[in-house]
């Protein structure tokens, strides 16, 4: 894929959804539309009846408003009390025969 160029450069610049898959944005066609519902992400510009792209300026924003967030470092989960980490349990009759 060519290089886009950047917002500043065309103020009434469109990208595809290819394009912002060039631009690493990797989220399917339907999560793009759930998140615009949302206000999560830009709105898209209806170029005709089968054909939609978004405001490179917009997307670009958007991009800037995530890297510009702050980001908090999750502290790793705790292990449950009773010592299961996951997976299929074993039967309690089960288990009893194979600590034997």
């Amino acid at each position: 894929m060519e290089k886009l160029p950047q917002a500043g450069a065309y103020t009434r610049l469109l990208y595809s959804y290819l394009d912002l898959k060039g631009l690493g944005i990797t989220y399917s066609e339907s999560q793009i539309i759930r998140k615009e519902k949302t206000g999560t992400f830009p709105r898209r510009v209806r170029l005709g009846e089968n054909r939609v792209a978004w405001v490179a300026a917009e997307i670009h924003q958007w991009i800037k408003s995530l890297t510009e967030a702050p980001r908090e470092r999750k502290p790793a989960p705790t292990p449950p009390k009773d010592g299961y980490q996951g997976g299929r349990r074993k039967r309690p009759a089960q288990a009893a025969t194979e600590a034997a």
